[in-house]
């Protein structure tokens, strides 16, 4: 999912006492956002370094291609000259780049198509840049956010960043989606998605971690399904002429 999937999940041993944890400590210190605050310019200006429209063509060893072609995905993290890093997650997918790139632009469709989004809109465009409204909720959080999407068709890439001409209830985030041609598999896809979140409260690194990994997993899952199985919804008609 183009931002963080924030979902409880359950381990051997029950419901994972960091994920509660987490929603207790963040829940406890963020306070409800007035209707009228979303109008107002977010904090700052950005605190996280956006992603460049470069392609996430990184050389994969052989473990990690056996483990794409049993269809799982493969996580890893890109360290750079800072010495911090992001992770990337890739997947291949039974679609052409076409298909994926629909259900990826279709963000009218996420309130159906991704579980913890309730409202997502589209609220201006200028070519290919596209502004979006959000809406997230699950188990103890809710959040609203905006973002600036920008496709760039010539990369086959999708870089957002928030929209800070309006407040969010993200402190930042920032994040891409690389699509390209399956090198070996006919009308396959392999995917590329990594996203960096910054929350108002500062939480553990172990459970930001885990935040992380975990929206890379929820996000390229439900690409790959919407991906791989036929909708009643129109496609949306990209312009790769720009």
């Amino acid at each position: 999912m183009q931002g963080v999937s924030l979902i409880m999940t359950r381990t051997p041993f029950g419901p994972s006492i960091w994920v509660l944890l987490f929603y207790l400590v963040f829940v406890a210190s963020v306070g409800p956002v007035a209707a009228d605050d979303t109008i107002e310019p977010h904090p700052h200006q950005g605190i996280l370094a956006p992603y460049q429209p470069v392609a996430m063509d990184i050389l994969l060893d052989e473990d990690q291609l056996e483990e794409l072609a049993d269809g799982d995905l493969v996580q890893m993290t890109i360290e750079n000259e800072n010495g911090g890093g992001r992770g990337i997650g890739v997947i291949d997918i039974a679609a052409p780049t076409d298909t994926v790139w629909n259900r990826i632009m279709g963000f009218e469709h996420y309130p159906e198509w991704v579980g913890p989004v309730d409202f997502c809109e589209a609220y201006n465009q200028a070519g290919d840049t596209i502004y979006t409204h959000v809406k997230i909720s699950g188990f103890l959080y809710s959040y609203e956010y905006f973002l600036v999407n920008i496709f760039w068709p010539e990369q086959d890439m999708l870089t957002w960043t928030l929209d800070y001409s309006r407040k969010s209830e993200f402190d930042d985030c920032v994040g891409a989606w690389y699509v390209e041609v399956h090198p070996d598999k006919d009308d396959w896809s392999r995917a590329w998605f990594s996203s960096d979140l910054e929350l108002n409260s500062p939480l553990p690194g172990f459970l930001m971690n885990f935040i992380r990994k975990k929206g890379i997993r929820d996000a390229i899952s439900w690409v790959k399904e919407q991906s791989e199985v036929p909708v009643e919804e129109p496609e949306i008609e990209l312009d790769w002429s720009r």
